[in-house]
């Protein structure tokens, strides 16, 4: 048991607070990611479009000329989120919360068990010191605790299986549900990947019959770009071996420790149960400097936020007569 139940806490309510504020970090990007790209696909759909119609002797082509003047405005507004929204200041923003909420969650599990340096009566000085080296000069905004009771309350730990089943089964069961999460996604955007591909090779085909319908070639193709930028703007691929292997570890981890556990005599327990826990620890640190190596790599941000930009542009349609 420990003797620092009020740090613990505290630091507790923080590790929600800091996890809070990178996923609606997180959300806000993703949801400027999926703006830029769906506004510049539009933008260009709406200019192929406007390439269309038939061109009348005499008169204003009314159409032509609203769809070419909307594409401008959507590839417009797809540049601004995609300059103004999407920075490696906003990515590395929440994904540094993200990080602090982890440290902070591991810390007070250490804390509960009583490893070291939380071993003795000094477990709540130490805690509070790891929690201001955490803090100190972060110069990150966070999401404000208005109300402590609105967190999950901090975990309590009475012997070894409460930490299996509150620590290790519990972010294992994350991992495995991100794992899948992030398995559907990827698949899901490389069929959408083929079908556009497999749409601008379709429309140039019935292009060389109907010349119009080249116009819509380059908006198939941009569709296609504009997935592959999403693909590596979210880092799927690499999240999803990353989860796979932090679960794969754990639960063989935890079969060890099962197997071992009836046949330890008590003189040894509290050691082999202190090693466990670190043990199950170090998996889970692992797996968040190895996320924190992809996502806070200031190459494949910028990466993939120019892959993105790129994704939202499309080339410009010539202007329809009499527009």
């Amino acid at each position: 048991m420990s003797n620092a139940d009020a740090m613990i806490a505290e630091a507790w309510r923080l590790s929600k607070a800091w996890s809070k504020t990178a996923r609606d970090g997180k959300k806000a990007q993703e949801r400027a990611r999926i703006w830029a790209l769906g506004l510049g696909f539009a933008g260009g759909l709406a200019g192929a479009l406007s390439t269309l119609g038939e061109t009348e002797p005499t008169g204003v082509q009314y159409l032509p000329t609203a769809l070419g003047l909307a594409a401008a405005l959507l590839v417009a507004t797809a540049a601004y989120f995609g300059r103004e929204l999407i920075t490696q200041e906003r990515e590395t923003a929440w994904t540094r919360a993200r990080i602090l909420a982890e440290a902070l969650k591991r810390e007070c599990w250490k804390c509960l068990v009583g490893l070291p340096p939380y071993h003795n009566d000094s477990a709540g000085e130490e805690l509070e010191k790891r929690v201001r080296g955490y803090l100190d000069n972060l110069g990150l905004p966070r999401e404000p605790i208005i109300d402590a009771d609105a967190f999950d309350p901090a975990p309590t730990y009475t012997q070894i299986d409460d930490y299996i089943a509150n620590r290790a089964r519990e972010q294992m069961g994350y991992y495995e549900k991100r794992s899948g999460d992030h398995q559907l996604h990827l698949t899901n955007l490389k069929r959408a990947s083929f079908l556009t591909g497999l749409a601008a090779v379709v429309l140039g085909v019935v292009g060389t019959l109907f010349e119009q319908m080249l116009a819509l070639v380059p908006v198939a193709t941009s569709g296609g770009a504009a997935i592959v930028a999403w693909l590596q703007a979210a880092r799927l691929a690499p999240m999803v071996d990353m989860y796979q292997q932090a679960a794969s570890q754990l639960r063989l981890r935890i079969a060890r420790w099962e197997d071992r556990a009836p046949t330890l005599q008590p003189v040894q327990r509290a050691a082999e149960e202190h090693a466990f826990v670190e043990a199950c620890e170090t998996i889970m640190a692992r797996e968040n400097d190895s996320w924190q190596a992809e996502w806070m790599s200031e190459d494949k941000v910028n990466q993939a936020i120019e892959q993105i930009r790129a994704g939202g542009q499309v080339p410009d349609a010539n202007p329809p007569e009499g527009s």
